[in-house]
């Protein structure tokens, strides 16, 4: 039989992954909320295996150029961070640059307290 794999189990997912594993199919399920992955697995008598999370890198991102000092820190795949290559519009290199990857929340706001004359430290609505 094929392996498959279901990523999310709506109104639409959970039917068909329901029909696929009592067809015989490997199937691996995959939804935002848990929940209903575990209970389609158990429905099946299959154990659900939680998804492995995506290792999350935060960087800091340093600006001076308008007002004061400041830094804003950003998990790694943030639309505007992008792995630390991103940049804002209107802020220049010469005025702003990126600091890390750091592997935990913890260090990377670590890394920013001891960042010299920052009056701002923020995070953004990633984190």
């Amino acid at each position: 039989m094929a392996k498959l794999g279901f990523l999310g189990l709506g109104l639409m997912g959970a039917p068909m992954a329901r029909n696929l594993l009592k067809a015989g199919h490997d199937v691996a399920l995959w939804s935002h909320s848990g929940g209903k992955a575990a209970k389609i697995a158990a429905e099946a008598g299959v154990i659900a295996k939680p998804a492995v999370a995506e290792a999350a890198d935060f960087y800091v991102y340093e600006n001076w150029l308008a007002g004061p000092h400041k830094i804003v820190l950003h998990r790694s795949g943030c639309g505007q961070c992008n792995h630390g290559k991103g940049r804002p519009s209107g802020h220049d290199p010469n005025h702003a640059r990126w600091h890390g990857p750091y592997p935990t929340l913890a260090e990377a706001r670590e890394a920013s307290h001891q960042m010299p004359g920052v009056l701002i430290r923020s995070e953004c609505k990633c984190i």
